[in-house]
């Protein structure tokens, strides 16, 4: 630069990379939920074979439902809580003890 002008630049924050229905929420999200309630019937009609409560089968269905888009519905650091506890357990099964042998590479200095 000649006239030592200082240049800045911008760098938009919050700008997604995909479509989203809304915040956090988008169409891998919607395929999650759709399984999970897919399996959510399935247990919620095999309990109402024993069960015989109509009211019990529309909550466990509903719960079940609104409990599967909090879990991976994400922030604002691109987590969902299925995410969160995927990481807990690579890191539980990750290597946690470091044995480490000291040697006299360098001799004494």
């Amino acid at each position: 630069m000649l006239n030592n002008e200082k240049q800045t630049l911008y760098i938009p924050m919050g700008v997604k990379t995909r479509s989203e229905i809304f915040e956090g929420f988008g169409k891998e999200e919607i395929m999650q939920t759709i399984i999970a309630t897919v399996v959510i019937i399935l247990v919620a009609f095999l309990i109402f074979a024993f069960n015989k409560s109509v009211s019990f089968l529309v909550v466990f269905i509903l719960v079940g439902i609104a409990g599967t888009i909090m879990c991976v519905t994400k922030d604002k650091n691109n987590q969902s809580v299925v995410d969160h506890f995927k990481n807990m357990i690579n890191f539980a099964r990750e290597q946690q003890k470091f044995k480490y042998e000291y040697m006299k590479e360098w001799g004494d200095l």
